[in-house]
């Protein structure tokens, strides 16, 4: 581990990790005190920089993870797979269906970006 100090930039930590066989690496203990990382309760998301062959690891804070929901990719996914397999199986919604559906929800107001209560 190393401190490096340029006139003018912040001092840089360094710190190595080594890659295991099963491609894994544990995250310096320096770094995991600075990003205040928890074992087991906190996430870390790494942001790639190809063009400078550079990668940041930068903590997952709370409210992010909220918002994830870890199904939805799988069942993307899986969606796309089923559509490639069986594209016969792509219809039009029923016309009938739509109208239907938006008579149900006439006049209900709907905030997409606030929280949800608890009876929602």
């Amino acid at each position: 581990m190393g401190f490096h100090y340029f006139l003018g930039m912040p001092m840089i930590l360094e710190a190595e990790a080594s890659l295991t066989a099963q491609n894994q690496i544990t995250i310096p203990a320096p770094v995991r005190k600075i990003l205040h990382l928890r074992g087991g309760e906190s996430r870390v998301k790494f942001q790639i920089l190809p063009e400078e062959g550079r990668v940041m690891v930068v903590r997952v804070e709370p409210a992010d993870e909220a918002q994830e929901d870890p199904a939805l990719e799988p069942f993307l996914d899986l969606l796309r797979m089923d559509m490639i397999k069986h594209p016969r199986r792509i219809s039009r919604f029923p016309s009938t269906l739509l109208k239907k559906a938006r008579s149900l929800v006439k006049g209900v107001q709907v905030d997409l970006d606030g929280p949800l209560a608890g009876e929602d």
